[in-house]
């Protein structure tokens, strides 16, 4: 992604993107001085301005009877995305409530990076409070593109993570040590069992990660299907080695 869509995503058009970057650059400085910068017409780039100072990226002061504004520290971006969140969180189910009708099946398909983050969203927000995996790790950082980092947020929503890996597979430090303290309990395949990419099964969904490079994954909702996985999920814990 680049800085430009990193911007559009907080919902910055292109002009206040312009603005935004001009104030970065001057620190602080009059509406004119941010529009020459700028280069927009100052009526224009005061009116961006005003929605830099909303968002809490910017703020303004008055000097000698004149406006200047200056730039906030950009990590105050950080606050926009947990607002997002804390949002999300407070209406995603009021939604859910008024949806018409259910459907025996639902299939969504994501790709990439962001679609890896729509499926880690799903999973931690599980009403069973339960989570069962089974795969690579190693699979499943490539498919992600890096260091894979949510059992903090998993922790704080008290989500239970049971996992059944390769006993090859590429695992952290003391992730194995930390079972109970970071509520996961992990047993380890059999060789001919083990599996490539990665599958969560939760509530009445499954998740399926590819191992590729930039990989695709897709959620299942079907509460047959779902259960059937967690009967073959079960079985296969019960023929696993204990760490």
């Amino acid at each position: 992604m680049s800085l430009l869509k990193f911007l559009s995503s907080i919902g910055l058009n292109e002009k206040s993107q312009k603005v935004y970057l001009a104030l970065l650059k001057l620190a602080d400085a009059s509406a004119s001085n941010i529009a020459k910068k700028a280069e927009l017409p100052r009526t224009t780039t005061y009116h961006h301005l005003e929605d830099l100072v909303k968002l809490g990226l910017a703020s303004s002061y008055k000097h000698k009877n004149a406006r200047r504004f200056f730039a906030e520290n950009p990590n105050s971006i950080k606050g926009i995305f947990e607002g997002k969140i804390f949002l999300s969180e407070k209406y995603i189910p009021e939604l859910q409530k008024i949806t018409s009708g259910e459907r025996f099946v639902n299939l969504h398909l994501f790709e990439g990076k962001e679609g890896m983050g729509q499926i880690i969203e799903e999973e931690l927000n599980c009403k069973e409070k339960l989570v069962r995996s089974i795969g690579s790790v190693k699979d499943l950082r490539k498919a992600e593109g890096g260091i894979i980092s949510f059992t903090k947020r998993r922790l704080s929503k008290k989500v239970f993570s049971k996992c059944l890996r390769p006993k090859n597979d590429d695992f952290d430090d003391d992730w194995i040590e930390n079972q109970s303290k970071e509520l996961r309990e992990v047993r380890l395949l059999q060789k001919e069992l083990a599996v490539s990419g990665m599958i969560f099964i939760f509530d009445n969904k499954m998740t399926v990660i590819t191992p590729e490079e930039e990989g695709v994954g897709f959620i299942i909702e079907s509460k047959s299907l779902s259960k059937t996985m967690k009967m073959i999920f079960d079985a296969l814990w019960g023929i696993s080695s204990k760490t």
